[in-house]
């Protein structure tokens, strides 16, 4: 994930310091040589704190310097570093730093010397042209909303803005007040620099400091933030690509730092191109644009005042680079790159291509940027006949005047994710407006509302007919009692991960196979589960945690015995927790409760108490809470089928509605989903998914219509956001101009230096040119194992996935990276395409047979565990080739299950030869209810000897009320495979 370019080895370190003097105060004084050949000027470089961390030692002094805290540019290795330039002479200099330890002490603290850019010969170039005919954009008429349901953007929530300051926007950042930043660009093979690309729009002193924040305001909302310091305030919007800088107590506004951003030698506008020597200083039209800079990328930057300008000012630095641009007389500046997100060569100005592409791009944005997006409010309806969902947004704006009178310019833009997913969405009447993100092209309409359209997701899970003979029968048996045994060595109040479905899990994971185990173990999990899902959805619960180090038992991969002295030994430290804690969002105040709590966290120390007055005032976001929240919400509906015991749902839906909301108040309008914490900070956990599809499942059984329905429309926008970063290799290697990569990890929003990054992977295949992101397969669901997923991926976007998933099939099947330790993603990726292919009736079953002895051989295959080896993560050892066989069994079977209400499926079986299927059920609520898929339409259905009358249900799906207990008899007339009529709609809808 981590592929630098830049050798941060290469630089001069100082490592060697010693100890001059301890102050009374707790500073310590350090000293430290270094020799040079000749006279220079370099950059000293350390490692910063992150933000309220003390870590490292904090430099307060450098050679008598005072050192100015304030956010800059400069990383490190996985680190934000702070820099200061000197001067030093040819042969033995002494360094000298004052210091105030952090937490690691000071042995190994360090610094570091780089070279300051070289010096540029100043270039001379003016060239007047006749301005260019202007582009005419229509504003498309109102979008009706007659008979739509109101979704997101309704409601005072955060959005991606929430918890803490700093967002990331489409294709940059503010990660700190007036700090402007592209951190993917240091993952460019062709970018080797120690710096995030980036410049500043501070425009008071002293405003950029952490003093400063004392008095700021911060609002923000699910589209847009205002943050104001002093005089100075931003308004930034994840809809437009530009922020708005508003200073009107100052003679000027200016762009610094930009020695950051490039050197820029040439001005653009409508009317000429110059050196910024030799500019006119005249703006026939509201906008600017510096381009052509002396080292790759150029990233051509855009400044679009208010007003025109009395006189624009050019700084220079001693080696002639550009470090600001002063606009006079104007008290409102829009910055933007036009370009987006991709990185250019520097460009010249007698590129007339780039000139004429140049201007369009300008005008379009310096139109838009006098109606900003500040919210956008969506509307759906779920079409359950063409198994589609229509959301039409509608926009509000903060309009601006200029002194040029241009005519603005209302963008209803699509969220960006769309883009990448072209199979499974469609956007009547969108444009393309030409600014790649760092989630997607962005397109849309010209006005005020747009719409598009998204296939639904299907929600169901196949579960097998045990056939007569069956292998995955024999799979199961092998280890199924020293599974249940290894089980019953843990209390029902004791768990390894801080959220209340780990006590689901030990059970529900496995027990998706219950229809292949012995009578009694069936009996077994129907009479251990509801009362563990009582105690998983109980608002008030408690429980003992076991504070698992991850990093050891991946080490170690302990064996079941060795697991259970792990967990009672004296040395796992334990802490009392609760099931849920309430956390507010602090910006707007928007609350729900929590879930889950990160194990790294928790395990470092962060929280103590577990106490809920301690976790409701953590100040930091909590992380991977889409994960917790996920494996919970799947775990309890799979415990629900496997018991047919749905009361603890019932008894705690409200609450269970409070934990769900968290999507809602976090959901991102350009991703279309939550990232995972609650400041957004990536897009990378799929195991939310299964949250989705059991809480739409949840809904309808508690008759909760309304839940469902927008379960239903978040879903399918969740689908969208999981295609488009799995499928955003080739889109981000074009951007970068490199070979593709197939398979995608993750979307960042880069909110800070420290935590994000994107980058072109180094090594990722055995065949050059066929390259295939490690651990992208396993970062669609991590331990969810949904194989709803593979499933809409397939139904959805048919093509793409097929092909993507092609080149890991070859990759894994030929041994990829099968030299590396068998866990961890890399295992999960091997098994999750054996999942995938074990459902894709286009592959045959042999070959899938064969790529399983494949995985066996390269150690890749799951075995007792499903993950890291903590004792919920057990399972019988052939789980995973016995549910795969199942499916593969399923292949010649004409019915399977795929969800029922209110009744325990108590047995299911297929008899081949009576081309019959035989289903045991027994009614545990009013409402029984029982659906099958099917591929032939059954001749007919018995219950206890009495015929029951069936559903047929759109394509391929039938669903039965049985009134009793007892067998239901499905025949099949033998050999025949009759079509389903495909137009058959039932009395009752699919929902």
């Amino acid at each position: 994930m981590w592929d630098y370019y830049y050798d941060f080895e290469r630089e001069i370190q100082l490592a060697d310091w010693k100890i001059r003097e301890k102050r009374a105060d707790g500073s310590i004084q350090l000293v430290c040589e270094v020799t040079l050949e000749k006279e220079a000027e370099k950059i000293l470089l350390w490692t910063k704190n992150p933000p309220g961390a003390n870590i490292h030692a904090r430099v307060l002094e450098v050679n008598g310097r005072p050192v100015r805290e304030i956010p800059g540019f400069y990383i490190g290795c996985h680190a934000e570093r702070q820099g200061m330039r000197l001067r030093l002479p040819a042969g033995k200099n002494r360094i000298e730093a004052s210091v105030l330890p952090g937490a690691e002490g000071i042995e190994n603290f360090r610094m570091q010397l780089i070279d300051v850019l070289p010096f540029v010969e100043p270039k001379e170039y003016y060239r007047a042209f006749s301005e260019s005919e202007k582009e005419v954009f229509p504003e498309a008429p109102a979008i009706g909303i007659e008979g739509l349901t109101p979704g997101a953007g309704h409601k005072p929530y955060p959005g991606r803005f929430g918890f803490v300051k700093g967002t990331g926007l489409l294709d940059c950042s503010m990660h700190a007040f007036g700090k402007i930043s592209r951190m993917y660009l240091c993952g460019d093979p062709k970018t080797k620099v120690p710096w995030a690309w980036g410049y500043s729009l501070i425009q008071e002193e002293n405003t950029e400091t952490e003093e400063a924040a004392g008095s700021e305001e911060y609002q923000v909302s699910p589209l847009a933030l205002r943050w104001k310091r002093g005089g100075t305030e931003y308004l930034c919007s994840t809809a437009y690509p530009g922020i708005v800088t508003k200073c009107p107590s100052q003679p000027y506004l200016k762009v610094s730092e930009l020695t950051f951003a490039g050197n820029y030698q040439y001005v653009l506008t409508a009317g000429e191109a110059a050196s910024t020597g030799r500019f006119s200083g005249k703006l026939t039209e509201n906008w600017l644009l510096l381009f052509g800079s002396t080292e790759y990328p150029d990233l051509p930057l855009m400044l679009i005042p208010d007003r025109p300008p009395e006189k624009i000012e050019f700084l220079r630095n001693g080696e002639n680079r550009l470090t600001e641009v002063r606009l006079y007389g104007c008290s409102r500046l829009t910055t933007l790159t036009p370009f987006g997100f991709e990185p250019l060569d520097p460009q010249s100005p007698e590129d007339e291509a780039f000139l004429a592409e140049a201007i369009r791009r300008c005008r379009f944005w310096a139109r838009a940027s006098l109606a900003i997006p500040t919210a956008c409010r969506e509307y759906f309806r779920n079409d359950y006949e063409k198994q589609e969902v229509r959301i039409v947004q509608k926009f509000e704006y903060e309009e601006f005047t200029d002194g040029w009178d241009t005519e603005k310019l209302h963008l209803a833009p699509l969220p960006p994710a769309l883009g990448l997913d072209k199979e499974g969405t469609a956007s009547p009447g969108a444009m393309d407006f030409r600014f790649p993100t760092k989630y997607g092209p962005l397109t849309g309409r010209i006005g005020q509302d747009s719409e598009y359209t998204l296939k639904m997701v299907y929600p169901y899970r196949k579960f097998p007919l045990k056939q007569d003979g069956s292998k995955a029968e024999k799979l199961i048996a092998r280890d199924l009692e020293n599974f249940f045994e290894f089980q019953s060595r843990f209390p029902d109040d004791l768990r390894s991960f801080a959220y209340p479905g780990a006590i689901l899990e030990s059970y529900a994971y496995s027990g998706t196979m219950f229809n292949f185990m012995p009578k009694e173990k069936r009996d077994l999990l129907a009479k251990i589960l509801p009362p563990r899902m009582k105690l998983s959805c109980d608002p008030k619960g408690r429980y003992t945690l076991k504070l698992t180090e991850w990093a050891h038992l991946f080490r170690t991969s302990p064996n079941r015995d060795e697991v259970e002295r792990y967990y009672k030994s004296d040395a796992v430290r334990s802490m009392e927790m609760l099931n849920l804690y309430d956390r507010t969002e602090p910006f707007t105040g928007a609350s729900y409760k929590l879930c889950y709590l990160n194990c790294s966290m928790l395990f470092a120390g962060e929280l103590k108490t577990g106490t809920q007055e301690e976790v409701g005032k953590y100040p930091k976001p909590c992380i991977e809470i889409d994960w917790g929240m996920g494996v919970f919400f799947y775990m309890l509906y799979l415990s629900a089928l496997i018991s047919g015991d749905f009361s603890a749902v019932r008894e705690n839906w409200s609450v269970l509605k409070k934990i769900f909301v968290y999507f809602e108040v976090y959901h991102d309008w350009a991703c279309m989903g939550a990232g995972y914490a609650e400041k957004a900070c990536t897009w990378v956990e799929g195991a939310d998914f299964g949250a989705f599809t059991a809480f739409t499942h949840l809904a309808r059984i508690v008759g909760d219509h309304e839940a469902a329905e927008q379960a239903v429309y978040l879903t399918a926008k969740l689908l969208v956001l999981d295609k488009s970063r799995f499928f955003a290799g080739p889109f981000f290697a074009g951007l970068y101009h490199v070979e593709p990569w197939y398979g995608h990890l993750f979307f960042q929003e880069e909110y800070d230096l420290l935590h994000n990054f994107l980058s072109v992977p180094k090594t990722t295949s055995l065949s050059p040119g066929e390259r295939i992101r490690r651990g992208a397969l396993h970062g669609l669901i991590t331990e969810g194992l949904y194989p709803e997923l593979f499933e809409a991926f397939r139904k959805t976007s048919p093509k793409v996935h097929r092909m993507t998933m092609s080149r890991y099939r070859e990759a894994y099947g030929n041994g990829y990276d099968s030299e590396n330790p068998p866990q961890g993603r890399l295992q999960c990726d091997f098994n999750y395409l054996l999942v995938n292919d074990a459902l894709d009736p286009e592959i045959p079953p042999d070959r899938t047979l064969r790529l399983i002895e494949k995985a066996r051989s390269y150690r890749r295959l799951m075995g007792q565990w499903h993950d890291v080896h903590r004792f919920e993560n057990n399972t019988p050892a052939d789980y995973l080739e016995g549910q795969l066989n199942a499916w593969l069994e399923m292949r010649d079977h004409p019915l399977w299950l795929e969800h029922w209400e209110d009744l325990r499926i108590v047995s299911a079986q297929w008899h081949p030869a009576e081309a019959v299927a035989e289903i045991e059920v027994r009614i545990t609520g009013e409402k029984p209810l029982l659906r099958c898929g099917i591929r032939v339409v059954p001749e007919g259905a018995v219950l206890n000897g009495k015929n029951l009358p069936r559903d047929t249900v759109t394509d391929g799906i039938i669903v039965f009320h049985p009134s009793a207990s007892g067998l239901l008899r499905i025949s099949f007339r033998a050999g025949e495979q009759r079509v389903i009529d495909k137009k058959v709609i039932s009395k009752e809808k699919m929902e």
